[in-house]
Order: C-alpha cells, then structure tokens, then sequence
C-alpha cells in the first residue's frame, strides 16, 4: 500500500488498469443485473397474464382484437392490479407451409405450457382441435342453469360423441355486436375452453361477461 501511495497519479491509473480492470469490470456487471433484476421483480413486474383468448385458424384484423382486448380488460380485470388480458390470433396462411408450421408448433407449446385458456374457432379448424384433445366439456364448465339456458337456444356446440365442446358465436348477442363493422362473419366460429386452463376464475368471469350481454337469454 506504501508503494501505492508513492506513485504518480498516471501510474496508479495504469496500475489499476493493469491489474483491476476484470474486478471493476465485473463488479459494474453485478450492479446492473442487481439493478435490473431488483426493477423488473420488485420496483415495476411486468403485468402477468389474467386470460388469453386466442382466435385460431383465420386471420383477425388486429384492431377488432385490440377493442376485443380493451372490452375485456375494462369489464373482467376489476382490482386485479398488474395483470393483463391478452387476444392472441394463430391463423394458417395455406400458402407457406414453414410459415403454418411454426404458428403450428408455437400454439401447440403455448396449449402445453398451459398459456392459453379459451380458442375462438374458425370452422375448418373445429375437427382438428377434437382430435387434438384441446377442448373441455362444457358441463365441466358452466353452472346448470346456465348450461340448460344454452341449450335452450340451440347456443351449444356438440362433438360427434354428443359431448358439449363449444358455444356457438351466431348464438351469442355479445359476438355479433361486437364484430360488426370489422367485417368478419362469426356466424360458423365456436368459443372452446381449453382442458388444462389454470385459471378457472378468469374463465369464469369472461364467460359471465360474454353471456351477461343485455337480451341474451330474453
């Protein structure tokens, strides 16, 4: 340390370069992934995920999905502070097969992963998703009374095993309503929940808010 001191100032800036320059270097690494990891986990989280409702198998225009988005959000979020809805689209283009097949595989990682809770089916998409096992039955899901309502106005959609998979969308006020004016026909799309959701209570109230559209079951 006496030999420190006796240098000049340019000598203990190189001397310090010389032999501290990886400590300096890692010691600002440290800092950073501290600062970083003390911002995004506690100080500001990034908002995490009350329900994903994902269109599947033809393209949605993105802003009928934003007000989609905005709709749920204002209606079903309520004082769950720092959580998000998110509409999603996994549509095919028939044209690319590369393209297909990695939408494909990033929805079936997403279904596994348990990431997604409710598809809006085109109708050339509806056989694959019985196949694939990727809808509940609707019993599972809806209070009896409601389930009987349903049914009543033909608004339930049955597989081959008479099984209620689905919600018929031309059955649904609030579907029609809503995508008037973007061009899109729902008239043939089925509204499926997904067998291994996690989040049963945003289910739930995204299921209550779509049935609760005034004249439904008038």
């Amino acid at each position: 340390m006496g030999k420190f001191k006796g240098l000049t100032m340019a000598e203990k800036i190189g001397y310090v370069r010389d032999y501290y320059t990886w400590h300096i270097i890692a010691g600002i690494i440290a800092i950073a992934i501290f600062g970083w990891s003390l911002n995004h986990y506690v100080l500001n989280p990034p908002p995490q995920t009350f329900l994903n409702v994902s269109f599947l198998g033809q393209f949605v225009p993105e802003d009928l999905r934003n007000n989609f988005e905005v709709n749920l959000s204002e209606n079903i979020l309520d004082d769950h502070v720092n959580y998000r809805i998110v509409v999603d689209n996994f549509f095919f283009a028939g044209n690319d097969p590369s393209f297909d097949m990695a939408m494909t595989q990033r929805m079936i990682a997403m279904v596994a992963a348990a990431q997604l809770d409710i598809f809006i089916i085109a109708p050339d998409e509806i056989q694959g998703i019985h196949n694939q096992g990727f809808s509940t039955n609707l019993r599972e899901v809806l209070n009896p009374v409601v389930f009987a309502n349903l049914y009543e106005i033909e608004a339930i959609a049955f597989n081959e095993a008479l099984a209620p998979f689905g919600l018929k969308l031309e059955s649904l006020l609030y579907f029609n309503n809503f995508a008037s004016g973007f061009g899109i026909d729902f008239s043939d799309w089925v509204l499926v929940v997904l067998p291994n959701s996690t989040r049963d209570l945003a289910v739930h109230a995204f299921i209550d808010h779509v049935l609760s559209f005034p004249g439904q079951f008038d």
